[in-house]
């Protein structure tokens, strides 16, 4: 059995249509349900001319949607209103997920490896029963990985490329309970925010004083209120393609990508060496933090466009 697909769309045609044909390309689409979410366009009141500038948009990408093949079946859900992408994704994960019981869930900017559907479907499947993994993701960072295994756990979550059980979405506090505390307890803050490299902390306060709009900070406390982990590829299986100021929740690149880290080689079968023992692999801390602290100084500009990670 493989896992669901399910993919978020907008108002991107050409990012769109290099999402799917990515996809596509995996030997495992044709084994696949696929689940398309068109979010409605936006009412602009003060420049009725964007609104419709957008709805034609919105209808270019709906109608490339409708020519999708290559996968065992294709249901699109069509928005009539704006939902944002935070309830978009919020909505949609839960009612897929709850009838498959696992997903894997695209956006609309991610150019995916030919073996994403392989790695994302086989890991999957070898934690589904280990309640402490609460998510697998098909995107590294691009570090230098020194590890004996083809995945690595760590204890924060990746929005570009990933999948989850309902065991674990069950969990999902849309809410964000508790936030507060890191604002006066400074081990948890800095806990959160990785050892202080990166200001997780700052971006969940935005989100809970609406200031950004982000279903994946939210993810990512649930996450880390229940020391849960997460199993990332040793390579990255997935490139975002839409750090380029074009969609509602993405800036600048600033280095998150790298062509050198993302695995798209050619070969018959794929087999895979998954981390065994369940605890966070701590000799990729060291290149992560120092990544993270490298990224540190875009944080403000990350804010302001409302970047998900």
């Amino acid at each position: 059995m493989t896992a669901p697909i399910i993919l978020f769309v907008f108002n991107r045609p050409e990012h769109t249509i290099q999402t799917v044909q990515s996809l596509q390309k995996n030997k495992l689409a044709y084994d696949s349900d696929l689940y398309v979410f068109s979010d409605g366009w936006r009412v602009f009141s003060d420049n009725p001319e964007n609104t419709k500038k957008e709805k034609n948009i919105v209808h270019e990408v709906r109608n490339y949607i409708k020519t999708i093949s290559g996968f065992r079946n294709i249901t699109l859900v069509e928005s009539d209103t704006n939902l944002g992408l935070s309830h978009s994704i919020i909505s949609g994960v839960t009612e897929i997920i709850n009838k498959y019981g696992s997903a894997i869930v695209l956006e609309d900017d991610l150019i995916t490896s030919l073996h994403f559907l392989d790695y994302m479907n086989a890991s999957l499947r070898f934690y589904e029963n280990n309640k402490q993994v609460m998510q697998v993701s098909g995107y590294m960072f691009p570090v230098e990985m020194r590890s004996d295994y083809d995945n690595v756990l760590l204890p924060f979550t990746a929005s570009w490329g990933w999948g989850t059980w309902k065991r674990a979405w069950e969990h999902f506090d849309a809410k964000a309970k508790g936030w507060e505390k890191l604002d006066h307890d400074i081990k948890l803050k800095k806990r959160f925010d990785f050892n202080g490299t990166y200001p997780f902390s700052e971006m969940l306060k935005a989100q809970m004083k609406n200031e950004i709009d982000s279903w994946a900070i939210r993810w990512y406390w649930t996450v880390f209120r229940a020391k849960g982990l997460v199993a990332f590829p040793k390579s990255s299986y997935v490139v975002n393609i839409g750090m380029d100021g074009s969609g509602v929740n993405c800036g600048n690149d600033y280095g998150w990508n790298n062509g050198k880290n993302f695995k798209n080689d050619i070969c018959d079968l794929i087999n895979f060496n998954f981390q065994t023992e369940i605890f966070p692999t701590e000799t990729v801390y060291p290149d992560i933090k120092k990544f993270f602290s490298k990224i540190h100084g875009c944080f403000i500009d990350n804010i302001q466009q409302s970047v998900d990670i």
